[in-house]
């Protein structure tokens, strides 16, 4: 029986990389585009940002954005109305992850570009929420809730689950970028931001059926076979990261609540950053940006 460790993780690996970019080494254009030749991008190698989304716990981070972001109703409404994560909720992870990756390791081009497709996407979609009340997803008030959940829980994620030590004022003065080019609003810059933004949202945050029903299904995703355990795990975590007073919107519940999903948390990131190996993403970022022996900061 060959039991050489490079093969027995070679299927978990795969399934895992293909997951989150389609490619089963990790490899999607849009991850191989970070190599090519070009400039340290807006943040560079010496930022707090690529060393914190290089974190293998940002898995759980992107997870418990999703919760986090659903809990706003018009949000939420319009997840449903113009989302296609139910029919192919491996996509929509894919987009995202792109998305955050590029803005954070590629050039100022191709992060400038991201964050033009996300404009370009988000311009037709309007709607009515269920009570009456129309929206547009280009509303800097919407995408600040957005944003403020997406870099909130990839920090808050890392912090409790990851191997990275980092500064959380540093961390949100340089994800801040990423905000104000995507036109939000309430974007924080410091932990004070974050807490007056957090105070400025939470009075618009509400429980519903409808919340129940999308927090059930992105906890138990339809994912290939061998993604469900672990992801299940990630989940629970996510959900355990969640502050008291927002938890209480979570309705569905993982398998591991409390104290032993924040264990087993822990221990997941821990394991899918051995299983995965280093980001293919930094990799080719700092292959890119590897000059002259160091790299040359342009922001």
């Amino acid at each position: 029986m060959n039991l050489d460790p490079r093969t027995l993780l070679r299927t978990p690996r795969t399934a895992v990389r293909r997951l989150l970019t389609g490619d089963p080494e990790g490899a999607a254009p849009w991850v191989r585009s970070l190599g090519e030749p070009g400039d340290d991008g807006w943040f560079g190698p010496g930022s707090t940002v690529w060393r914190v989304h290089a974190d293998a716990a940002t898995l759980i981070g992107g997870i418990r954005a999703l919760l986090v972001q659903a809990m706003h109703p018009t949000v939420l409404a319009g997840f449903e109305q113009h989302s296609d994560y139910r029919e192919d909720p491996a996509a929509r992870l894919q987009r995202t992850a792109a998305f955050v990756t590029v803005a954070t390791f590629g050039t100022a081009e191709q992060a400038a570009a991201a964050c033009d497709v996300v404009r370009r996407v988000h311009r037709p979609v309007r709607g009515r929420t269920s009570d009456g009340a129309d929206y547009d997803a280009s509303d800097p008030e919407l995408l600040g809730w957005v944003h403020l959940a997406l870099v909130d829980s990839l920090a808050e994620s890392v912090r409790r689950y990851g191997t990275t030590a980092f500064d959380l004022d540093v961390y949100l003065a340089e994800t801040a970028r990423i905000g104000d080019e995507l036109g939000a609003a309430n974007v924080p810059r410091d932990r004070a931001g974050l807490a007056a933004a957090f105070d400025h949202y939470r009075p618009q945050l509400t429980a519903s059926a409808a919340l129940a029903d999308a927090h059930a299904f992105l906890l138990s995703p339809p994912l290939p076979p061998l993604m469900r355990p672990p992801y299940s795990v990630l989940a629970a975590a996510a959900v355990a990261s969640i502050p008291d007073d927002l938890r209480g919107l979570v309705a569905a519940r993982p398998v591991l609540p409390g104290l032993p999903a924040r264990v087993a948390g822990r221990a997941a990131a821990l394991v899918v950053a051995g299983i995965l190996g280093r980001s293919p993403a930094a990799s080719a970022a700092g292959h890119r940006t590897a000059r002259d022996g160091g790299a040359v900061r342009t922001t």
